[in-house]
Formats: C-alpha cells, structure tokens, sequence
C-alpha cells in the first residue's frame, strides 16, 4: 500500500506542476501580447507584431528548453551525462 500512495502524491505533486506551467505560459502570453500591440499601436507598425510577440513568448516560457525556469525533475534509473 506505500508504494501506491507514494505514486499517487508524486502525480499529483507534477499535475500540480503542469498547471502552474500552462498557466504561467498563457498570462505570458497574454501579457507580451498586449505589449506587441500596445508598440504597433504607438509606432504605426502592422498589428502583427502583438500575436508574434505573445505566442512565441508563452511556447518559450511553457517549453523552457534550458531549464530555467522550470527546474527538470530527475527520472528514475537516469543519471545526467
């Protein structure tokens, strides 16, 4: 019975965690993207630069590929090179 009740806090420990990514990763997005808008809006620039800066912002904040951010969490049997 440990072995099952320790998973199940594990899953939701990183449930939890995958929330808080996507959640972070869309007001990130929201938020750039009010900030390109608000730049075209002021510069008389395409009203492009709001949806480029917004969605590239929140991918790059909910992928985060080094680990910035979000810290990797280490998989059993695996050790880093």
């Amino acid at each position: 019975m440990g072995s099952k009740a320790g998973r199940t806090s594990a899953t939701r420990r990183h449930a939890g965690l995958r929330a808080k990514r996507l959640a972070s990763s869309a007001l990130w997005a929201y938020a750039l993207w009010y900030l390109g808008s608000m730049i075209s809006a002021f510069l008389g620039m395409p009203d492009l630069l709001g949806p480029i800066l917004g969605v590239s912002g929140g991918l790059i904040v909910g992928i985060d590929p080094k680990h910035l951010l979000w810290p990797a969490t280490p998989r059993p049997g695996w050790t880093p090179a």
